[in-house]
């Protein structure tokens, strides 16, 4: 018995063909990421992505004219969102890759904290999976999500330990917030959090990295004041001439206190009253 036509047959091996592209382009980023040693997050977050394509595709399998034609720009957006993920994946990588190897422990810190930032309070990643009990907790969610803005750019902007400490802190008071109206299911929210961690650990190293610098210097001034003899001794012939007196260079008998073995004669006194 002859199978029956499917008269969706193109648009369906159409769609299934560019989830299938999509599909391999995720994998090949995330075997090129997992190699790279990207973050947990992010290859999660991928992960998570291909898993919704691979359902798309099994959707499309199965549906029906009507339904087929309607998933034509659900598959365009998920393609192009799957791109766009696995590129910022990559340059995230090359970003912390050639951060880790030019910049300082203070600023990664801040060059990450920007990035969630943007993410956080700009691009608002996370509001996919928000959830709210009714209209006035999301207003009151909204109105905390605003303050911890405004508090977040006054703190990046200080450009200090301080100002990047400050905030992180509420970059983590906003995850928290997020969380508790159900962001956590977002793959997003673990990378996040995995780079505040970072951030956290570049913070501690670069307050560490400050405090032996301090030591130093102060050891520093500590070895100068036990110089050489020779220099110890320039200091001397300067403070006397300042003082009035002359120091001339004819040797004297070391009197075993170190000071030198140079004469010292007084010059003319100051006069003293009016003139």
């Amino acid at each position: 018995m002859a199978q029956p036509v499917d008269p969706q047959a193109s648009l369906r091996a159409e769609l299934i063909g560019q989830l299938a592209t999509g599909q391999l382009a995720v994998e090949a980023a995330l075997a090129e990421l997992s190699d790279a040693g990207a973050a947990a997050g992010h290859i999660a977050e991928l992960r998570s992505q291909l898993a919704g394509l691979v359902d798309m595709r099994r959707a499309i399998a199965q549906a029906g004219g009507s339904e087929l034609a309607g998933l034509r720009a659900g598959v365009a957006s998920a393609v192009a969102a799957t791109a766009s993920l696995a590129d910022r994946a990559r340059q995230n990588v090359a970003s912390h890759q050639a951060t880790d190897a030019s910049l300082t422990p203070q600023l990664r810190a801040r060059t990450t904290l920007e990035a969630v930032g943007r993410d956080l309070f700009d691009n608002k990643l996370l509001d996919p999976y928000l959830h709210f009990a009714s209209v006035a907790d999301e207003e009151a969610y909204r109105m905390r999500e605003h303050e911890n803005h405004e508090a977040y750019n006054r703190a990046i902007a200080l450009h200090t330990a301080e100002g990047d400490r400050l905030a992180l802190e509420i970059q983590r008071r906003q995850l928290a917030d997020a969380k508790a109206h159900g962001a956590a299911s977002s793959p997003k929210f673990a990378a996040m959090l995995e780079d505040l961690q970072q951030a956290q650990a570049d913070l501690e190293a670069a307050s560490s990295a400050t405090k032996p610098a301090a030591a130093k210097s102060g050891r520093t001034a500590s070895k100068s004041d036990s110089a050489s003899p020779d220099s110890r001794l320039g200091e001397i012939k300067a403070a006397l001439k300042a003082a009035g007196v002359d120091a001339n260079d004819e040797p004297l008998p070391s009197d075993g206190h170190g000071l030198g073995d140079t004469a010292v004669s007084r010059g003319p006194s100051p006069k003293i009253g009016r003139a």
